[in-house]
């Protein structure tokens, strides 16, 4: 949900379950921002659009590297809902399609433009909160809105994203702390 569709891949640590360092990468597709009104995609059905990214014909393309760093809080005492909260700095490399010039004959496939495609790197800041269920030690889920700030167009929408690796501590471990902290 927002104005662009693709994936990401993250790489995190957590430190003292307090701090979080995360290295990213970010694939974003978003509408050409100067697509005509009248452009026809170059086949009567594009599967990899129909399944992956339904409503772009023509793509603007983010290739975004990041750096964020975060402070983490546990919103219950067991430590199975907590709050990411991270910011930080991207190097964007955007391809954007431009120039767009209609042909002057079309046949029954193909598309009924011409246009350039333009690369551009831009270094841009990241607002990138999560809000985290860690449901076992070793998986949970991850909801989160994503701000990218970067000139020509500003990224944002909401993710689901799956959590791998060691998440948290074990409940029993979750238990014990509690009980210690209780004395």
């Amino acid at each position: 949900m927002g104005n662009y569709s693709g994936f990401e891949l993250n790489i995190n640590y957590i430190k003292d379950e307090k701090y979080s360092l995360q290295i990213s990468y970010y694939h974003h597709l978003i509408e050409a921002k100067e697509k005509p009104e009248d452009y026809r995609n170059d086949f009567w059905l594009d599967w990899g659009s129909l399944f992956l990214f339904p409503d772009i014909e023509v793509p603007d393309t983010n290739h975004s590297f990041n750096i964020l760093g975060g402070y983490m809080y546990n919103l219950n005492p067991q430590g199975t809902i907590r709050l990411n909260l991270q910011a930080g700095i991207a190097l964007i490399h955007t391809r954007y399609i431009t120039n767009f010039k209609k042909k002057n004959r079309t046949y029954l496939f193909g598309d009924n433009y011409y246009y350039d495609s333009r690369y551009r790197n831009r270094i841009g800041f990241i607002v990138n909160p999560h809000i985290e269920f860690p449901f076992f030690k070793g998986y949970g889920l991850s909801v989160s809105p994503l701000v990218e700030f970067e000139g020509r167009k500003t990224v944002y929408g909401v993710g689901i994203s799956h959590i791998f690796g060691r998440v948290r501590k074990s409940f029993d471990d979750a238990i014990g702390s509690l009980e210690k902290s209780d004395d």
